[in-house]
């Protein structure tokens, strides 16, 4: 899942990273630390990044996050700490 996303946003980048390499420098390394500290928590099967119609937001320290699909208006809403449902909602 996440190579399609990688994939995905540098197609939809190319040109300006053609003229921008050092952003590009920027975005792999950003992306790099986003993911290590979402598989810190959660199974490498279950990281969740957006895509063209899906938003994703973490919070509370990566525990908790929410899905928006905006192409089927479903919106998930997950965590992995039973003591903080309440906030998670």
């Amino acid at each position: 899942m996440l190579i399609v996303f990688a994939i995905s946003f540098a197609k939809h980048h190319a040109k300006y990273y053609a003229y921008h390499p050092k952003q590009l420098q920027y975005d792999i390394v950003s992306l790099s630390h986003l993911v290590k500290s979402i598989i810190r928590y959660w199974d490498r099967g279950h990281v969740a990044v957006p895509k063209t119609k899906e938003y994703v937001k973490y919070f509370q320290n990566y525990k908790s996050r929410t899905l928006i699909n905006f192409k089927t208006g479903v919106i998930t809403v997950e965590t992995l700490s039973i003591a903080e449902l309440f906030y998670s909602i």
